[in-house]
């Protein structure tokens, strides 16, 4: 059996402790959303409906974005209306802002839900490091990598955070260079401590 899809405990422990902690409500629909959110997740996947027992499966990156949020807020002290899943031009899967600016992200985040995924990110993002704006090409991976690198030019993120299953997480510190440059270093945890 693939173990693969199956949500990791450290996953569930905390993608529940976000739902018990009121950091994501239901909307309706196996919807969620959280206060500084620009999408609602949806956590099930419907197989045919006219199947007969229904199927479903859980999607294990909304899974993944949850948990996530629930460590921001309850291990680094994001207050909950500043954290939210997906960024408004939805380059980023979680963010976090600061009081002083509610548009431009503090913390972006990307959630993969395998860990060869968030290692191809980490490849992709750190060799666009230093550079500007990048003309969005290549395979669908690297093209999803650079809208992300694009997004932390455009907006100014401090942190971009690669999130993946069971914990694993790249930090990066995101220094703006100018002329629409950014450096990224890779960083420690306390960078994603609220201040």
């Amino acid at each position: 059996m693939d173990n693969s899809a199956l949500v990791s405990e450290a996953d569930a422990c905390d993608f529940l402790r976000a739902i018990e902690g009121g950091l994501v409500t239901h909307v309706g629909r196996g919807l969620y959303s959280a206060s500084k959110s620009s999408a609602k997740e949806q956590l099930f996947w419907e197989f045919d409906k006219g199947a007969i027992p229904r199927t479903f499966a859980i999607w294990l990156e909304p899974v993944i974005t949850i948990a996530a949020l629930a460590r921001l807020h309850f291990e680094y002290g994001w207050p909950a209306e500043l954290i939210g899943t997906q960024s408004k031009k939805w380059e980023f899967d979680l963010v976090a802002y600061s009081k002083q600016d509610a548009e431009n992200e503090s913390i972006a985040a990307e959630i993969k839900k395998s860990a060869k995924e968030a290692e191809k990110l980490v490849e992709h993002i750190t060799s666009l490091s230093g550079a500007g704006m990048v003309d969005v090409t290549g395979n669908a991976a690297m093209r999803n990598s650079i809208k992300k690198y694009n997004g932390l030019v455009e907006r100014g993120a401090k942190v971009f955070w690669i999130v993946g299953p069971a914990k694993l997480n790249y930090i990066f510190n995101v220094e703006q260079l100018g002329d629409k440059r950014i450096a990224l270093t890779p960083g420690e945890e306390g960078l994603l401590r609220y201040s």
